[in-house]
Parts: C-alpha cells; structure tokens; sequence
C-alpha cells in the first residue's frame, strides 16, 4: 500500500454548553489514489468532518495527519505552509465563487496566489477548463450565466489549479440533473486514476457506489459502519446501513426504522430510538466498531453475535 497521504485519528467536535457532538471519534487514513466515500443523513456530521480534513474547523479532540504533518488546527496557514495539498469542493457553488469575476479569472486565481505570472497562470487555466470539459468559450462569463454543471465544473478546475494530493468534495452532484452528475462522476475517476485521493460525502450510495473504494457510514457523528463499499452495499452489516440501502430508487423503500421514536439515552446505541432491532444490550451501552469480515467491520450488537 502507498503511504498514508491524510489520516485522520479520534476526530471530535462539540458544540454548546452541553457539549452535543456533531462528530464523534472519526478514524480513517487515506492513501494515494484511494477515494473514501462518507454516507449519511443531513446533521451525521459528514460536512463537519470535510471541515476539519480541509482545516476550516478545529476539532475538539484527535489530529489530522496530512503527509505526516500534524496539521490539527493549523488552518490556512498550515496548508499553505504544505503548498496547499487540499483543495474542498463545496456543495453550494454559488457561494464558491465570486459573482463579480469572471471565469478564468477565478480559475487561475489560485496560481496567482503562489506568485505565477498571469500570462502563464491563464495558459494553464485555459488548459484546466479545457481537461475538466468547461468550454473555453466560458472564460470570459461570470457564474451566475453558467448552467449548474458548469458551475460544478469550474469550481473543481479552480481547486485542481494548485495540483492537490487530496480533493474532498461535498455533495457534489447534489443539484444536478442525472446526464451531468455522470459526467462530474467520470471527472473524479479520472482523477482518481491519475493518483488524486479523493474524500466525498454523499447521502447518495449509488453515487458513493461509482467512485469510493471504501465507505463510511455516520449516524450523529459516529462511524456506525466502515470498510470496503462492495462489501458494505453487498452485505450491510448495521440496520442503519440497511435503511439506507432500502431507500434508494428500485429498492422498494422498506420501512426498516421507526417513526415512532423512543426515548433517547446518553449511553445508548444512537440508533436506538429508532431501530426496529434493539435489543437489551443496546439500551445499556454503545456498541463499539467491531470487524465483522475481514476489513469490514460496524457498531452494532446484532452484527457482533452474526460474526
């Protein structure tokens, strides 16, 4: 296996006075080329988890490892000390890029920031819509007359401008029609292929399903479910995982949770208040993440006594 380019150990973040946790105890590594696939719910604390990766959030508690520097807190100022390795692709491209600028301007702004000449910074601009299937007859538009997909389109050139060893990328697809979310997903194999790391959250497994090589399943910060995403969407070892897989389209949308929600308890399984297979053991303690088969393990009694 290539050496660990992003690691992320014991990740927590808390917020408010009762300290309620948005992300609890994330622990990946990702090596070169690998993509890892986050799914869940909104509020599973997916977003929050890219915040940290990208250095925007300080966690609470545990460190990001990025090419074996502890960047943990660090911010900006810490990627820019690595040459800016990480580059986000958010979900709302509206608020990714300036309304006020145009195209290429924003595209080669990243270049310029490191101290490019323009002349040879806009040459490779050009050069980055032309790979990431933006018209270079766009260049010169501003974003609010491009079509969604190219908006998409722009905001991944301009992060591919530094050359990043890792693109973490939040519901990417999200608000696209099927035809171009395709063509976004064959730009990320593409990267992926060509040695880019890869970290994208999704609630949509059968988009997680084409690009991660490794999934991750989160239910109110915590990782209810890991390991590869053939495996997992083959063999869902967590009754959260199994909801999930039964809601997507042509599955029949099975009712595998309840809606009529339980008390919840601190100490708990956090899914109890809402599975249909709680048990004793689940109402008295968490179910910590336990290997079912090999490489593939989950958080989750019923799985443990499966195993």
């Amino acid at each position: 296996m290539d050496k660990e380019i992003l690691q992320a150990e014991h990740l927590g973040v808390r917020y408010g006075r009762k300290g309620s946790a948005a992300l609890d105890d994330l622990s990946f590594a990702l090596s070169r080329g690998m993509a890892l696939g986050i799914a869940g719910e909104s509020g599973s604390g997916k977003t929050t988890a890219l915040r940290c990766l990208a250095g925007f959030q300080k966690p609470s508690s545990g460190r990001v490892i990025l090419q074996g520097v502890d960047i943990t807190g660090g911010g900006w100022k810490a990627m820019k000390a690595l040459g800016y390795p990480v580059q986000m692709i958010r979900q709302d491209t509206y608020s990714s890029l300036d309304p006020l600028s145009s195209v290429i301007s924003l595209i080669e702004e990243p270049l310029l920031i490191k101290g490019k000449e323009r002349k040879e910074a806009r040459m490779e601009a050009l050069g980055m819509m032309e790979r990431t299937g933006l018209s270079t007859a766009l260049a010169s538009r501003h974003p609010m007359e491009l079509s969604a997909g190219e908006r998409q389109r722009a905001v991944i050139a301009r992060a591919l401008m530094p050359h990043p060893a890792v693109l973490l990328a939040d519901e990417m697809t999200a608000s696209l029609d099927a035809s171009t979310a395709s063509g976004i997903i064959s730009l990320m194999r593409s990267l992926k292929d060509e040695g880019t790391s890869l970290v994208v959250v999704s609630h949509d497994l059968s988009l997680l399903e084409r690009i991660a090589d490794r999934l991750m399943i989160l239910y109110r910060g915590k990782t209810l479910e890991e390991g590869r995403t053939d495996e997992i969407l083959q063999h869902p070892a967590h009754p959260y995982t199994e909801a999930l897989i039964a809601a997507l389209p042509g599955n029949g949308g099975r009712m595998l949770l309840r809606t009529d929600r339980m008390p919840e308890r601190s100490q708990s399984c956090p899914l109890l208040p809402r599975c249909m297979e709680a048990r004793a053991e689940c109402r008295k303690r968490r179910p910590v993440l336990s290997e079912v088969s090999p490489g593939h393990s989950a958080a989750c009694f019923a799985s443990e006594s499966e195993s």
